[in-house]
């Protein structure tokens, strides 16, 4: 299947993955260390958004790549290899590394060990109320992704292209209604860190990829541009209301499908446009290239060096931040490109076979 803009990457991403993973420590370097009662947690709360606006954009590209191979005779496995190259290398290493430290205390009151080897502890989050190991406590949106991946490449590959949007419809109106249940019956984290309960986030960004090999018309992009619009403008009022500790059960994840998917649509449907050029800079490129490692080891750093500098906050902030950011420079300079390099020239997507017989007749 190909369509318009299949084949292109789109800078204008780099700078929502920027955003994404700057909120995000912002929020866990600077909101919620002093509690809250402070005026810190309560304006930057709301940087916990930024593991959506993530999860939208794996929506986005996934369904993209997908929706581009599903002729390619080795569909699955070229999609799992180049998963397994990008996404396990510097996970196991840091899996790797929390396990050595727990050598003779595997069962000390975290999650099971071997949950976050396999990807489920979101199930025992949810199960046990609890985020487990706090250097691993972030892991729980990897757990979401690595489900996402398992479930959607057979969804996308037997579901009938008339029936395919429909479907991701449907997940962004059950999603709530499953959240706010989750939430009425007690659960604290069920609704937060469970796949089958963030799945409309997900879908909204595959939404956003159909419409790149279905070209929207004049209404749904009016629908989209008045959704970005009105949700902008109410996103004051998100923010206060998160700051308040306003459970995000009932409407902040339903809030933030709408404003994510919607700005992921404006950015997508306007690429290239001036007006974006702020998503296009080096800056931008150089925290998205870094964004993966730097969700996974800036908590990490931050309590190491908090450690030994607890009485100076914002020494702690600066040094946290930098040698995070260092780390993460040779994570993918050295561990990380090298081997998305790698998955991409060892499973590369081939075409079907008459494809193939065609091209070979044509350079003959």
């Amino acid at each position: 299947m190909t369509g318009a803009g299949s084949d292109h990457r789109i800078p204008e991403l780099d700078g929502l993955r920027a955003t994404a993973i700057l909120v995000v420590v912002a929020w866990h370097y600077l909101g919620m260390q002093g509690g809250p009662d402070t005026f810190e947690w309560q304006v930057l709360a709301f940087g916990r958004a930024g593991v959506d606006l993530f999860f939208a954009l794996s929506g986005f590209l996934i369904t993209r790549i997908l929706l581009k191979h599903t002729d390619a005779t080795n569909y699955f496995s070229a999609f799992y290899g180049r998963r397994c190259f990008r996404i396990l290398p510097i996970y196991g290493a840091v899996v790797g590394l929390w396990l050595l430290t727990k050598i003779g205390r595997m069962n000390d009151g975290d999650l099971p060990w071997w949950s976050y080897i396999i990807g489920v502890q979101n199930f025992f989050m949810a199960a046990r109320q609890s985020y487990g190991a706090y250097s691993l406590s972030g892991t729980w949106s990897l757990a979401v992704e690595e489900q996402f991946y398992l479930v959607f490449p057979m969804i996308v590959l037997v579901t009938s292209r008339k029936y395919f949007l429909p479907l991701l419809l449907s997940l962004i109106i059950l999603c709530p209604i499953g959240r706010a249940i989750c939430y009425s019956l007690d659960d604290r984290f069920g609704y937060y860190v469970l796949m089958p309960l963030r799945a409309d986030i997900l879908a909204v960004g595959a939404i956003v990829a159909w419409f790149e090999y279905s070209p929207p018309g004049p209404r749904v992009k009016a629908m989209f541009r008045a959704t970005f619009w009105v949700t902008l403008l109410l996103m004051p009022a998100a923010v206060f209301a998160v700051g308040q500790n306003v459970s995000w059960a009932y409407w902040v994840h339903t809030y933030l499908v709408a404003f994510c998917g919607s700005a992921l649509f404006m950015t997508v449907q306007n690429r290239g446009a001036r007006e974006l050029a702020f998503l296009r800079t080096g800056a931008a490129a150089f925290f998205a290239r870094i964004s993966y490692a730097l969700y996974l080891v800036h908590g990490i750093v931050f309590a190491n060096i908090n450690g030994a500098f607890r009485n100076l906050p914002e020494l702690v902030v600066i040094l946290s931040f930098a040698m995070s950011v260092l780390i993460c420079m040779a994570s993918y300079r050295f561990l990380e490109k090298p081997l998305i390099e790698l998955g991409h020239r060892k499973y590369q997507y081939r075409p079907p076979a008459q494809n193939i017989a065609v091209a070979s007749i044509a350079r003959a």
